[in-house]
């Protein structure tokens, strides 16, 4: 009898239709190699330039446009590069169908933002805690404690009330970030970890319910 050497892998192409970036795929990496490296390009230009770049992406339904991005979500927000201490929160990865009227663009908008930037990944921290733990890091002057290190002291259900996160977190929210006073309480019960689903719903614009810290 013959056994087919293909069977235990899996099919890539069983989905005909991506419907988030943020799916767990098989994935091809030859496949849109180019378009990929491209797209890598951009970003790393963006980097070592400090200026905008962009990358229009096209083709017609079910080409991989979708997939395409899926792949770039997980090489920037979970490659061994992002994993690298020095590397963590610098890049945020937003995704946005623009499926929706035109009287509700900037509520849509709004909410899919918010979303992809309350997004969990395994280890359990989001990407907001990961771009305020980068810019803790950056901020050290004497280089002490690295952006993975802020991460986990974040993180620790047993910092959630520590006393420090009032004199850190809140004046560094309104020296560094600029934003008003509701905003500032909102962002610190998410980075925290208290009242997410209240302060997720008040950042979305689904409800103006207000916890003090």
């Amino acid at each position: 009898m013959k056994v087919n050497p293909f069977v235990a892998i899996p099919n890539p192409f069983r989905q005909s239709i991506v419907k988030d970036a943020w799916e767990s795929l098989q994935d091809v990496p030859e496949i849109h190699a180019q378009a990929f490296d491209t797209c890598c390009r951009a970003f790393e230009n963006v980097r070592t330039s400090k200026h905008c770049d962009s990358v229009l992406l096209h083709g017609g339904a079910g080409s991989g446009k979708t997939h395409l991005l899926s792949r770039l979500q997980r090489h920037w927000t979970t490659s061994q590069a992002q994993g690298a201490s020095n590397e963590i929160g610098r890049c945020v990865f937003l995704y946005c169908r623009l499926q929706t009227s035109p009287h509700r663009l900037w509520q849509h908008l709004r909410k899919t933002f918010v979303e992809d930037l309350l997004h969990r990944f395994p280890d359990g921290t989001t990407q907001l805690q990961r771009l305020v733990a980068c810019r803790f890091a950056e901020g050290d002057r004497n280089k002490r404690r690295p952006a993975a290190k802020w991460l986990k002291w974040m993180t620790n259900p047993a910092n959630r009330d520590h006393g420090g996160w009032k004199r850190i977190l809140l004046p560094w929210l309104e020296r560094e970030a600029r934003i008003g006073y509701s905003l500032q309480r909102v962002l610190y019960h998410l980075i925290t970890g208290h009242h997410v689903l209240e302060a997720g719903a008040w950042l979305k614009g689904e409800d103006r319910c207000l916890m003090k810290p």
